[in-house]
């Protein structure tokens, strides 16, 4: 009998904690009600708001098909604020865990999302100044990175 690792423990207990299940679904209309449940779950503790953020390499199921992933979540939050539940906000951000380790870059990475999903500057520009916002960069250094990013 195997064990899991202490990363799959882990991973497994933030998912539990995350989702209310220990398994991510593989199809949109399961990621449509866990979006929707989300908000649900919000709306009975008393959250009014709430941003997501989750890596979707870390989700095998989804590999390649991101647009489609997405939009199934969009549509679980959208129901759920038709239906009146808190507002649930994904913020979008580009970024790399390892770049050496993964062979990726920063600039790769944007030019990816550019050619793949069709974004425009002013979008890239948005989901630059998120990633920059989120990041863990010092308040100089985000500071630095924000006001060179005005001027692109």
């Amino acid at each position: 009998m195997g064990y899991a690792s202490d990363a799959a423990v882990n991973q497994l207990t933030f998912l539990h904690f995350l989702t209310g299940r220990a398994v991510w679904p593989a199809r949109p209309s399961g990621l449509v009600a866990l979006s929707y449940g989300l908000c649900q779950r919000l709306a009975d503790d008393g959250t009014g708001y709430a941003d997501v953020i989750f890596n979707p390499t870390h989700w095998h199921a989804w590999h390649g098909r991101l647009a489609v992933m997405l939009d199934a979540m969009d549509a679980g939050f959208r129901a759920a604020g038709q239906d009146g539940l808190p507002r649930v906000g994904v913020r979008v951000s580009v970024n790399t865990d390892d770049p050496a380790l993964l062979g990726a870059s920063l600039v790769g990475e944007y030019a990816l999302c550019h050619r793949t999903f069709g974004w425009t500057d002013t979008i890239t520009k948005s989901v630059a100044q998120t990633s920059i916002e989120a990041s863990f960069a010092s308040v100089d250094v985000k500071a630095q990175l924000l006001a060179a990013l005005k001027d692109w």
